[in-house]
């Protein structure tokens, strides 16, 4: 009888075999090792059994191409690797499970490609009793596409990678969530047969995916889905609109075969369901519970026409397409239309307070949008001026907000109550509002003039909320700078020297970005205590320094002038240099080089040349900030020399370390205000203004940063996670201090570091800070890439700059070929433990090569390729060193195609002209650079309007052979610091 048995197991193959993953295999270990199995390598007719629990990271690495029958999972395993598991269930019955997790605390997580392949006629089983991820691409798939894959059990699937939805989706007992950042593609239909399926990213479903719901619960969670045809049958099936911000979009279902039963919307209110074409047909609207069907721009929404609390979510972006005077602040007292002169009453609500609105015409306005969002409607209720547009306004979807009912929008006739109305909008909608019909609460909104007004001389945008109002302060998170998420997509350079401090200019690139530091000159320091001032007989802490003061190139009377601290928190006096090295103190008076009217004191303080003022008394701005811990203001003072003090204006509140400073790009004054946020210690308010004195306004703000008004100084930045504390003192590092000046096409700050001790805990030692470069160039948001520190404290006893290191205010000036960056140090003096540390302060000098904040570097050869770029120059010079390499050139058009190339240059040069390209006949147009290096380093480039290779870009304090702020001689300032 036995030959017959194996006969029976010949032509009675069992249908699958169970190859076990061995119990004794290490972490790590590879599919393809047949050791690592019970029968060898799974193959067709093998299930994969996974029993034992291995390592949480690297169970199984799926090291090949490897094709099981099914896997079956009752621990936790985890795949990991570069190869792809295709399940091939293709057993006799009508249904074939392809993946089983078979135990309520089993997982399986498959960070590798996975492919569940079935065939015509079974439907490929996913099983789920426990947790089941696909964190790595999922296809679903079916040799004619004609069966599903169903997903079934009660445990919870997460689909968070790549889905390819080929042969058809199928939900009956599971939950199963698409989530995380994938991508989802397929013309695969959705079928619920029960359970819950949670849409959790955009467009979760490929856009048209056609729904036949039988049962089960569908739920948004807070993202966009364009299906397709829905198509309801006999059971009731719910539709959850769970997350605020849901929109969920079917194609025209007017046309299909609904059965008896009902679709229940839940939570509609703050959110969007719509169907485009005919929609629904009347009967079907009839089986739509919690809605009511509104149509409008080409669509049948389902939505409730008011509810009692404003909807939640993001403004939308608008386009504005009517005249208009811009972007208003809906507070108390605000102008609302361009052609009339109503204001905003006292009775404006909470919720809206503070939003953006367009002060557009009283009889119409037009917009499209560009941002999907929410956007918020008000018109009258009244039909006493024939000005209500309730009916019009509501058949467009808008959601009547009803709390409050009413308010009064302008006068204090009754006919000017308005009520509330918002809709969740899409992208390419345009709405139409007649008569006093105002438009707000949007995120930002442009038309041409805006655009170009908002554009920066970089092609940045600025949004229509600025300086930025939502920054956190107590988030220890480095600052986000939109501009290097968001690049524009053409990248003008007609100002300034473009450096690549960041990835601003760059598409891609091989070589490698260095960070560069100024060294310390050999001389410091080169300016001491000396006069009488300067040793401060009264408090005895002797300072000689700038701190934040200023140092600004004359090129009238070609010499350096620098304003600077006399004495600790005494007064300020003035030098002059032809050298930049020997300064000498003229007598203004007196027999003393005292500016600072006597009776006033210092504490933090400022002095800008203002190259742009046409008032001749006014060329010189200075901000003193007296001593005191507590909030106190600043005296500004204009000055025609910065000599001649006149009377000064008080400003706002600030703490005791602030300065201004100004910035060209956008011709704003800057006030850089010192704040403490609760949790993060020293930190910065900003304020920027066109005037610099009636800009030094403004209400005074919580220096913690908390509970933030309109018109108070902005929450900017400070000392965030990355910045490393000082190894041997330990303490979190703060922000003691942002100067910032134009340097070439940035805006270039100092970050003065605090890395401790406490006051009460330096015992005559000065504290300890140091100075790290920043870099912007929206004048706001600083980009921090490297926290190396630029200008170091010594640390050691008997040196100079033992600590307490500070930026100058307009930061560095040019001489030649180099930046000379003057900086404060303290020596100490630790025989005098309570004040000590503020003794023996001067000023030193570190230099940097031009533009030498960052290189981009070959050791061998690279590439670099930079953005679509666009100029009105004609000659491209670049600032390399490849004295022991080359640098070409080549300039590509829009198809990439090489249009002209350089002659190679062999050496080392802060401005060198690339011979051989001519771009005269290329102005206005976009064009990339290649620049191709061998064993070199690159620095920067820029297209210059003639041979000279002037770079219109600003020179920070000046320099010899500059005329003014910007550079406007190129290598005649090379020859300038040579005579």
């Amino acid at each position: 009888m036995k030959w017959l048995a194996v006969l029976f197991v010949l032509f009675n193959p069992p249908e699958f075999y169970n190859n076990y993953w061995q119990a004794n295999v290490q972490p790590g270990a590879v599919w393809s090792d047949a050791a690592n199995w019970s029968r060898g390598i799974p193959g067709l007719r093998d299930r994969a059994v996974f029993l034992y629990p291995q390592s949480a990271t690297d169970d199984v690495i799926v090291d090949s191409s490897v094709q099981p029958k099914k896997i079956l999972v009752s621990r936790r395993t985890v795949f990991v690797g570069e190869g792809i598991i295709t399940v091939q269930p293709d057993s006799a019955a009508h249904w074939d499970m392809a993946i089983e997790v078979n135990q309520a605390a089993a997982e399986a997580v498959f960070d590798c490609d996975v492919t569940v392949l079935g065939t015509t006629d079974y439907v490929s089983d996913v099983r789920n009793y426990g947790t089941l991820t696909f964190n790595g691409p999922l296809t679903l798939t079916n040799t004619a596409y004609s069966r599903p894959v169903n997903f079934n059990a009660p445990g919870t699937t997460v689909i968070n990678g790549d889905l390819q939805n080929h042969c058809g989706i199928r939900v009956a007992s599971s939950t199963v969530r698409i989530d995380g950042r994938g991508t989802t593609t397929g013309y695969g239909s959705l079928l619920m047969r029960g359970g819950r399926l949670e849409l959790s990213r955009e467009n979760a479903l490929a856009p048209g995916t056609a729904v036949n719901f039988d049962s089960g619960t569908i739920a948004a969670n807070g993202a966009h889905q364009h299906l397709g045809v829905l198509d309801i049958a006999d059971n009731n099936v719910v539709l959850d609109l769970t997350g605020s911000a849901s929109v969920v979009t079917f194609s025209d279902s007017s046309g299909a075969g609904w059965g008896s039963g009902r679709l229940i919307i839940t939570n509609e209110a703050s959110a969007v369901v719509r169907f485009a074409g005919s929609g629904l047909t009347s009967s079907q609207i009839g089986q739509v519970v919690g809605a009511d069907a509104v149509r409008t721009n080409g669509y049948l929404y389902l939505t409730s026409l008011s509810r009692s609390n404003q909807l939640s979510g993001a403004g939308a972006e608008i386009s504005v397409l009517s005249d208009d005077d811009g972007i208003g602040r809906f507070f108390a007292g605000v102008k609302l239309f361009s052609d009339r002169s109503y204001t905003l009453t006292e009775e404006v609500p909470d919720f809206l307070a503070g939003s953006l609105f367009l002060r557009s015409s009283i009889t119409t306005v037009s917009v499209e949008v560009v941002k999907s969002g929410i956007l918020t409607v008000l018109t009258p209720e009244s039909q006493q001026y024939f000005s209500s547009r309730v009916e019009d306004v509501e058949a467009l979807g808008f959601i009547r907000i009803t709390a409050p009912e009413l308010f009064q929008l302008f006068g204090d006739l009754s006919a000017n109550k308005v009520r509330v109305y918002q809709k969740h909008v899409e992208v390419g909608e345009q709405y139409d509002f007649g008569k006093w019909t105002v438009v707000l609460g949007f995120s930002d909104a442009w038309n041409c003039e805006w655009s170009d007004s908002r554009t920066l001389y970089n092609g940045i945008r600025l949004p229509g909320i600025w300086p930025p109002e939502d920054i956190n302060p107590s988030s220890t998170a480095p600052m986000p700078v939109p501009y290097l998420e968001k690049v524009p997509t053409v990248i003008p350079i007609d100002v300034g020297r473009q450096l690549f401090v960041d990835d601003f200019l760059i598409e891609e690139t091989d070589l490698v970005r260095t960070f560069h530091y100024p060294e310390k000159y050999a001389g410091n320091p080169v300016l001491s205590p000396e006069t009488e001032l300067e040793l401060d007989p009264i408090s005895g802490l002797a300072v000689a320094a700038p701190k934040s003061g200023g140092l600004w190139w004359d090129p009238d009377e070609q010499i350096f002038k620098l304003w600077y601290e006399a004495g600790w928190l005494r007064t300020i006096c003035y030098a002059e240099s032809t050298n930049g090295i020997d300064w000498v103190r003229p007598d203004l008076g007196g027999n003393s080089n005292q500016v600072l009217p006597a009776g006033l004191r210092t504490d933090s303080w400022t002095v800008v040349r203002d190259w742009w003022t046409d008032d001749p008394d006014s060329n010189y701005k200075i901000f003193v900030r007296g001593p005191g811990g507590s909030a106190l203001g600043a005296m500004c003072f204009e000055s025609p020399d910065g000599l001649t003090f006149g009377d000064y204006t008080m400003s706002g509140v600030m703490g005791d370390r602030s300065t201004m400073f100004y910035n060209p790009f956008r011709r704003k004054w800057v006030f850089s205000l010192r704040a403490s946020f609760a949790g993060r210690g020293r930190a910065r308010h900003y304020r920027e203004a066109d005037d610099f004195i009636s800009g030094s306004q403004w209400d005074a703000q919580n220096l913690d940063g908390s509970d933030w008004q309109y018109g108070q100084p902005v929450v900017w930045t400070g000392a965030d996670q990355l910045d490393p504390p000082d190894p041997d003192i330990g303490l979190t590092p703060q922000l003691y201090n942002l100067d910032a000046v134009a340097y070439e096409s940035i805006m270039l700050g100092f970050y003065q570091i605090w890395r401790g001790p406490n006051n009460e805990d330096c015992l005559g030692v000065p504290k300890i800070t140091e100075l790290n470069f920043a870099y912007s160039r929206d004048g706001f948001h600083w980009d921090r890439p490297d926290r190396t520190t630029a200008i170091a404290s010594s640390r050691e006893a008997g040196t100079w700059d033992r600590g307490y290191v500070q930026s100058l205010g307009n930061i560095c000036v040019l001489r030649g070929d180099e930046i000379w960056f003057y900086y404060t140090g303290f020596a100490g003096d630790e025989s005098r433990p309570a004040s000590g540390m503020y003794a023996n302060g001067a000023m030193g000098l570190a230099t940097l090569r031009r533009d030498g904040f960052a290189s981009m570097d070959a050791a061998q050869s690279g590439a670099l390729l930079t953005r679509p770029l666009t100029f009105s120059g004609s000659h491209l010079f670049v600032n390399a060193d490849v004295s022991n390499g080359s640098l070409r050139a080549d300039v590509l058009d829009q198809s990439g195609a090489v249009i002209a190339q350089s002659v190679l240059f062999e050496g080392d040069s802060t401005i060198h002209r690339m011979d051989g390209i001519d771009l005269s006949a290329l102005s206005g147009q976009s064009v990339r650079f290649r620049f191709t290096v061998e064993n070199g380093a690159l620095y920067s480039f820029w297209v210059s309007p003639d041979e000279t290779g002037r770079s219109d870009g600003y020179v920070a304090g000046g320099g010899p052979g500059h005329t003014g702020p910007t550079d406007t001689v190129g290598v005649g300032s090379l020859m300038g610091f040579e005579e």
